[in-house]
């Protein structure tokens, strides 16, 4: 599909361009890791009709005591 190559051509210069920005190693990408999701892989409530696109910051549970991640 020609539509998600744009995407992740998009995705790609983006990822540059803030990394560029904000000094960010490789090793630091996996501490901000994200998600592309498209429409069809979107829940009811993650969908808002009057946004092109959105930025959702979903959050994850701290590791039992003791380990790291």
């Amino acid at each position: 599909m020609v539509q998600l190559e744009t995407v992740e051509h998009a995705l790609s210069v983006s990822e540059d361009i803030i990394s560029d920005w904000f000094q960010l190693t490789i090793s630091s990408w996996k501490k901000y890791r994200y998600d592309l999701r498209t429409f069809c892989e979107l829940s009811g409530k993650e969908i808002v009709p009057e946004a092109f696109a959105q930025i959702v910051r979903y959050g994850r549970p701290a590791p039992p005591d003791g380990l790291r991640e």
